[in-house]
């Protein structure tokens, strides 16, 4: 029998934080640009998830560098916020990495995998 100990939150943790090249038009000293996605709870992403692009919104919470709440960088790309920066960053093909990134480590894929499993059956 499992015990309470093992649901509280001082005894569990997230996953480990991703780190990801999503375009290689960024660089860094000369290398591509390393992006760290972070995983979330469920209630950062309800919080996160209100506006009209849910998946940019998921992406910003998550995307703990670069900073996507930098003013300079929304700035630098003509953006009133961090989702609008966002998207005008990057090509849709990194966009894609960059969600897809974002989904399998939030839990997304998984959850896609068991609710096509349970359709089948």
């Amino acid at each position: 029998m499992t015990t309470l100990r093992a649901f509280l939150k001082e005894y569990t943790k997230l996953p480990d934080d991703r780190r990801i090249v999503v375009s290689s038009r960024f660089l860094d000293e000369g290398k591509p640009a390393v992006w760290r996605i972070r995983a979330l709870r469920e209630r950062e992403f309800q919080q996160a998830a209100v506006g009209e692009n849910k998946d940019a919104a998921l992406c910003v919470a998550a995307v703990v560098e670069p900073n996507l709440q930098d003013k300079n960088l929304w700035s630098s790309y003509e953006a009133e916020r961090a989702e609008e920066a966002l998207l005008k960053m990057l090509t849709p093909g990194e966009y894609l990495r960059l969600l897809e990134t974002v989904k399998d480590l939030n839990g997304f894929a998984q959850r896609k995998k068991e609710q096509k499993d349970t359709a089948k059956n």
